[in-house]
This record gives C-alpha cells, sequence and structure tokens, in this order.
C-alpha cells in the first residue's frame, strides 16, 4: 500500500497500480470525490497521513539551514546520513 494525498486523485493510476503491479493506492479523497472512503477507511489514512508528517518534521529538524554538496550524489548521501541520524536518535531515546 502507499498513502497519498488528495492532490494525487487519479482513478486510472489507482486502477493501473492495482491490476499491473499489484500496489493498492489509498489516495486520501477530497469531499466531493467520486469515490468517497468508509469512515474506517479516512480514519486510517487519516492516521498514516500525520505519521508521514511528523517524520518528515523530525527529519527536517535534524537537518542544518543548508546543506553543502558539490554532486547530486553528496547531496543524497548526506541526506542519507540525516535519515539514519533519525533512526539512531529515535532508538535510543
Amino acid at each position: 500500500s502507499i498513502y497519498g494525498d488528495s492532490a494525487y486523485t487519479d482513478y486510472g493510476l489507482e486502477d493501473f497500480a492495482l491490476m499491473k503491479k499489484c500496489v493498492l493506492l489509498k489516495i486520501q479523497r477530497k469531499s466531493n470525490a467520486k469515490r468517497t472512503d468508509t469512515i474506517e477507511q479516512k480514519n486510517e489514512k487519516l492516521k498514516m497521513r500525520k505519521r508521514v508528517e511528523t517524520t518528515i518534521s523530525d527529519i527536517k529538524k535534524m537537518f542544518p539551514r543548508t546543506i553543502h554538496a558539490v554532486t547530486l550524489e553528496g547531496f543524497l548521501i548526506k541526506l542519507t546520513l540525516f535519515v539514519f541520524g533519525l533512526q539512531l536518535n529515535k532508538a535510543i531515546n
């Protein structure tokens, strides 16, 4: 399952991902969506979205104001190390 924001509502893509790739896209629906969610589905998606946003916020707190990297590979290495550092920090505390 992949969770997504309501901005990614594309029923064709959802059907394609499920049929061809066996990936269930769990998109948070807008109030006027053609495919509606049950209360349980809505609560599950909301809970997962809060968890994702909290995790991203925690990662951003560890970043310095700027990241100096000369190459894309250097930037990705630093980004990976920040995420790894967050995991270590959460495991220790």
